[in-house]
């Protein structure tokens, strides 16, 4: 269940128009669904995206990477917390 989640969520590494921007679960599941996404994409390879094996790849142009930073902003101001922090490419 968790890779078919992700992966419908997440298509494109965030960069279609239809994605989602919320799991929507009952709140005695909250801490079972956190743990589930948190190890799916902790799992999931990044790297090149010419690999097949890349399940996440880089932005698709410096623009988008700016729109990925700005629904990360925006889910914290709206009181998302981190439960894997990743970093951005060197000077970012």
């Amino acid at each position: 269940m968790g890779e078919n989640l992700i992966r419908s969520c997440m298509r494109n590494t965030g960069q279609t128009c239809y994605i989602s921007t919320r799991i929507l679960a009952p709140a005695q599941l909250y801490d079972e669904v956190v743990d589930m996404v948190t190890n799916t994409v902790a799992a999931a390879p990044q790297g090149d995206p010419l690999d097949p094996a890349t399940v996440f790849g880089p932005s698709a142009t410096d623009s988008q990477y700016r729109t990925v930073i700005e629904y990360i902003g925006s889910g914290e101001a709206e009181g998302a917390r981190h439960h894997r922090r990743a970093h951005g490419p060197a000077g970012r």
